[in-house]
């Protein structure tokens, strides 16, 4: 779901199964200014996400947005350089 009732009031989407691959999906959220989370364990280290967790992780986001800029959540754009830098935060996920 890329938008959700609620989404310009502040109110968080939590999701799963979308098999993501670490991190980066929910980091691309929050650069963006999404609030929305996969807590999925693939995306989370194969471990559940707590509440407190979650609300450290929202409070990183500097300035909620109220609407999708659907390239940061896709993996092909056709965007060289949002690609470029979607791979580039995969390599360095795949580092750590």
């Amino acid at each position: 779901m890329a938008d959700w009732q609620g989404m310009s009031h502040g109110s968080w989407h939590l999701h799963g199964h979308i098999h993501s691959s670490g991190g980066a999906y929910n980091e691309f959220n929050r650069k963006q200014g999404l609030l929305r989370y996969d807590v999925g364990c693939d995306a989370n280290g194969h471990s559940p996400v707590s509440l407190d967790e979650l609300r450290e992780w929202f409070a990183g986001v500097d300035e909620p947005c109220g609407r999708v800029k659907w390239p940061w959540w896709v993996n092909e754009t056709g965007d060289r350089q949002v690609e470029r830098e979607l791979a580039a935060y995969k390599r360095e996920e795949a580092i750590r």
